[in-house]
């Protein structure tokens, strides 16, 4: 199995953009009260964006695969899941 380079580096990109980890924690609250209140959308951009800035967290690729298939999006759920 080979590493990525943020493997090789030991941060992730939010560490790296300087997105402190209290940031990553509020996004995650929103996008979760967006999923329950029905905003899939909202949900699975936000859950895209955390996934994008700290792949190595499996919550938020479960989070985007919950959000994208309550958004009717099948594959992008599976998709979601196969990455974790």
């Amino acid at each position: 199995m080979s590493s990525s380079p943020v493997d090789l580096l030991g941060e992730s990109f939010a560490s790296l953009a300087g997105v402190l980890p209290s940031d990553v924690e509020a996004l995650a609250r929103v996008g979760a009260s967006a999923l329950v209140s029905g905003r899939t959308d909202l949900a699975c951009k936000v859950f895209r964006g955390l996934s994008a800035l700290e792949p190595a967290v499996a919550a938020h690729r479960l989070h985007l695969a919950a959000a994208e298939r309550a958004h009717g999006n099948e594959g992008a759920a599976l998709a979601a899941l196969d990455s974790v």
